[in-house]
């Protein structure tokens, strides 16, 4: 079962993509097809669906935004929540004797 953050953000990422694609003027038919999904796949990512694979949604994206794929991975890649935690973690520095 997915919490309701996860709920909430399929549904925004579905909605996203149904006004990506109708701003590019593509039938789901069409989009489907240049993604290599089935109809039926972007039906339910376009109306939230939490099962649908993440192939298939970066799939949609990558057609839907040639470099939006790059720019998630970018965002990922980045990680400064990730980062901030691993540094408070690490050790003190020891200053060496010559460091005063």
């Amino acid at each position: 079962m997915q919490s309701p953050a996860v709920l909430t953000a399929t549904h925004r990422l579905g909605a996203h993509v149904q006004a990506m694609r109708k701003r590019q003027r593509l039938t789901q038919e069409q989009l489907a097809e240049r993604a290599g999904v089935g109809r039926t796949t972007l039906h339910k990512l376009e109306a939230g669906h939490p099962g649908v694979a993440i192939a298939s949604v970066l799939e949609v994206l990558q057609v839907l935004d040639s470099e939006m794929v790059d720019r998630i991975l970018e965002v990922i890649d980045t990680d400064p929540l990730g980062r901030a935690l691993e540094r408070r973690r690490l050790p003190q520095r020891v200053a060496r004797d010559d460091d005063f």
